[in-house]
């Protein structure tokens, strides 16, 4: 765990994804008081956890749609009418909880039209161009991963590779093998980094990533203002109370 880096310990997974909701609200209209635009970058899997207490926030209406912009994370390389496209899913539950204009909802590309997910990829790449993430917000599975970047996985270091910022990733775990992912270089250019941690399966990828581990993607991570841990007291069970904000 590096010196910049901050891990806050809820006490269960409700608390947990109201005080994030909350935070990513607070954050979004924070920087649309400064800048012309706000970028987010988001895993498509924590929709499902935040949106209910997004929905339920006092100021969510206060976000300013025409100025901001949400950016994927990773996606399965399938057709948009595909039930495993997780952006169509993600963006059904946003659709009433958060101010959103569809020219911004920047997902990554579909099958149709593209030999396999790398050209797909590539063309995310381009459309990201020099967009700069204010956050990306993402969460860590059991087996360690985050985004569509696995432990253990050779698809691991073609997102350590300096010049590469989407790829398309192989034989995935999962229902489907292939899948796209933005690049840890890609997000080292990140403002802010935030990663939930839920339950009692993340408890020994969480311990082991504040330890190091190389083998985990976390560890390679080094955006601008360190990592933010969010871990509710399942998945926190075996990192140290010292090294949490409680």
């Amino acid at each position: 765990m590096r010196l910049d880096d901050r891990l806050l310990r809820f006490r269960d997974p409700d608390e947990l994804a109201s005080y994030t909701a909350a935070r990513l609200v607070d954050r979004i209209l924070a920087l649309q008081a400064t800048q012309p635009a706000v970028h987010v970058l988001l895993a498509t899997g924590v929709i499902a956890l935040l949106v209910d207490h997004l929905s339920r926030h006092p100021n969510i209406n206060e976000i300013d749609a025409a100025r901001f912009h949400i950016w994927w994370g990773n996606e399965n390389f399938v057709d948009a009418t595909d039930p495993h496209r997780a952006s169509t899913q993600a963006l059904s539950l946003l659709h009433n909880a958060l101010p959103l204009l569809a020219a911004h909802a920047h997902t990554m590309p579909q099958r149709s039209g593209y030999a396999d997910a790398g050209e797909a990829a590539l063309a995310y790449a381009e459309e990201i161009d020099g967009t700069v993430f204010d956050l990306c917000l993402m969460a860590m599975a059991a087996d360690g991963h985050i985004l569509s970047l696995y432990p253990d996985h050779p698809s691991l270091q073609a997102a350590l590779e300096a010049e590469a910022r989407v790829i398309g990733v192989l034989d995935a775990p999962g229902p489907v093998p292939e899948q796209m992912s933005v690049t840890v270089p890609l997000l080292g250019t990140a403002r802010r980094i935030w990663i939930l941690a839920s339950g009692p399966t993340v408890a020994d990828p969480l311990s082991r990533a504040l330890a190091d581990d190389p083998t985990l993607p976390t560890t390679h991570l080094e955006p601008q203002c360190g990592l933010l841990w969010l871990a509710d007291e399942a998945a926190a069970a075996r990192v140290p109370t010292f090294h949490c904000s409680l």
